[in-house]
């Protein structure tokens, strides 16, 4: 199973590498793609429209500023059409998730609001995983091999999240130096 990551701003962009990382090692046999995998020098959209072909399943890295972005609302209609196209074509399940830091699910809008969020929470994370799993048709690990799995690895992936921080006042507030 495949999944890809699409993510707007530098935190967004910092919590997709932290699950591009994490999540094959909670769930052996997945293969995840964030656009920092395109080969330089290859057309981007190309590249892009590819890799939503091949893909299982989309997740959408949304933190404060991300929201804000008209690029993660396109991202996350693009995945959302990929998704239901290949549900269509293959008679398989496929999903969006949306991956929160910072953001609560009832702030959600456009295409993002329509699927059920997962929050930087261990047993959040753990449902995501789950239904991740459930859907994979080949080559899905046991429970008991993913949840191990889980837990081995939980705490390295959320010291890596909380390193990702909050959003500096400064972003939040243009121009707050000067005031």
């Amino acid at each position: 199973m495949k999944i890809f990551i699409c993510w707007s701003e530098e935190r967004s962009h910092s919590l997709a590498t932290a699950l591009k990382t994490c999540l094959p090692n909670f769930i052996r046999g997945l293969e995840v793609f964030v656009s920092d995998d395109i080969t330089k020098g290859v057309r981007w959209f190309d590249a892009v429209d590819k890799q939503l072909d091949t893909s299982d399943a989309g997740l959408v890295c949304v933190t404060r500023e991300a929201l804000q972005s008209g690029w993660i609302h396109f991202e996350a209609g693009a995945l959302a059409r990929a998704v239901r196209k290949k549900e269509r074509q293959k008679n398989a399940p496929g999903a969006l998730y949306t991956y929160l830091l910072g953001v609560e699910s009832s702030e959600l809008r456009g295409p993002l609001s329509e699927f059920q969020a997962t929050k930087f929470e261990r047993e959040d994370k753990k449902k995501l995983c789950a239904a991740i799993v459930n859907s994979m048709k080949e080559a899905a690990p046991t429970r008991e091999i993913w949840e191990k799995a889980f837990d081995e690895n939980w705490e390295s992936f959320e010291k890596e999240v909380k390193a990702i921080g909050p959003l500096p006042a400064e972003k939040l507030i243009p121009g707050l130096e000067e005031l």
